[in-house]
């Protein structure tokens, strides 16, 4: 009998255990999630709107083989941008989107792609400069 208390123990005691560690690697993701991803995560502009800012908050410890080996919140970081207006509206405006992101110091290299839809989504337009030099691309929604 007591073989049989104790392998019950041993089970109630490494279902437990595998309950607490799953739930502090839950919380270690969407803690990570929180505090290496845009801020704020998304935003919208229409031909009429105020110009829109963010601050990329994921560390950047690099993706050597460009978006194929980034990693959403440590080597990438996505802003989502929803579009207003029609296509008309933005044609008759005469303007675009321009994209910008700002090296925060010298020897910082980011790329800028943007895609329609998602990050697997069509790319609209990319910058690939050197260390320290911003990367500007825009976006045409009278066209893209």
């Amino acid at each position: 009998m007591k073989k049989a208390a104790f392998s019950r123990t041993a089970r109630v005691s490494a279902a437990a255990l595998f309950f607490i560690s799953a739930v502090v690697v839950i919380l270690l993701a969407i803690s990570g999630a929180q505090l290496f991803s845009a801020n704020p995560p998304s935003g919208s502009i229409g031909p009429a709107g105020a110009a829109l800012a963010w601050d990329g908050t994921a560390p950047g410890t690099g993706a050597a083989n460009g978006e194929s080996t980034c990693v959403e919140g440590v080597s990438c970081d996505t802003f989502n941008l929803t579009v207003t207006g029609t296509q008309t509206d933005w044609a008759n405006s005469g303007k675009r989107i321009e994209v910008k992101i700002t090296p925060p110091a010298s020897q910082d290299d980011f790329d800028l792609v943007i895609h329609k839809g998602n990050n697997s989504g069509k790319i609209i337009d990319s910058s690939g400069n050197g260390a320290g030099i911003p990367e500007v691309a825009h976006i045409n929604p009278a066209a893209d």
